[in-house]
């Protein structure tokens, strides 16, 4: 796996500056490789922002426990969204059924007002604080399942590596930096050559995550029924 530095190395190699490969991106490096450095963390936030780097964030597994007599659940700092269709409840692996998300204001101003009734989940709402908020109130040590998407991954150490791509596929972050480094010094021969040597990795990225067309508008894009937490 390329780490930080080695991106940051290889992206130095491959601009054609005449400056010296960075030993460490800590401190003592030129002005140009700390751009350098910049643009490599960029353009891996950037590709990750892109709905197929979505996919490869997405994480279908989650799971939640609830307890008894608590109705009101801490998220994961680790997520930025989750897929509020996803959510279901079961008990020891039986009888999984669907949790129903309702708006917080609906919540505040019905069910929070009213006297709690106990049981399976049935309903949830996600408070500002980014509480998970169930109703009935739990009578057992249930377990919720959902899917998610993780936050976005920065480099920002030497020893980073980009978390969930593949090693083989690292390079795509070198040539989008150097496509902003080509367009930064206004150099159109490096910014025709990053965009075709990105071009083959892009192509990759959309066949391999990208959702099939489907005829259903509502699965177009499986990100549709993903909130922010």
């Amino acid at each position: 796996m390329a780490t930080y530095l080695q991106l940051v190395q290889k992206a130095v190699r491959k601009s054609g500056a005449t400056v010296e490969e960075p030993s460490t991106l800590i401190s003592g490096t030129s002005a140009l490789v700390d751009l350098i450095a910049e643009w490599v963390a960029e353009a891996w936030k950037h590709i990750q922002m892109e709905r197929m780097g979505l996919e490869w964030r997405r994480d279908r597994d989650l799971t939640l426990s609830l307890v008894a007599s608590t109705d009101e659940y801490s998220l994961p700092a680790t997520l930025e969204s989750i897929n509020y269709r996803s959510l279901t409840c079961h008990l020891s692996d039986e009888n999984e059924t669907p949790v129903t998300f309702q708006t917080y204001d609906y919540w505040r101003r019905w069910v929070d007002r009213v006297d709690r009734s106990t049981g399976k989940p049935q309903y949830f709402t996600i408070s500002p604080d980014n509480k998970l908020i169930v109703w009935p109130v739990p009578d057992n040590t249930y377990t919720i399942r959902y899917e998610g998407v993780k936050v976005i991954d920065e480099l920002s150490t030497d020893a980073d590596v980009p978390a969930g791509l593949d090693a083989i596929y690292h390079d795509a972050i070198v040539w989008q930096a150097l496509m902003y480094y080509a367009m930064h010094f206004e150099d159109g021969t490096k910014l025709q050559e990053a965009q075709a040597m990105f071009r083959p990795y892009k192509k990759y990225f959309e066949e391999r995550y990208m959702p099939m067309p489907t005829v259903d508008t509502t699965a177009l894009y499986s990100l549709y029924g993903y909130n922010h937490v």
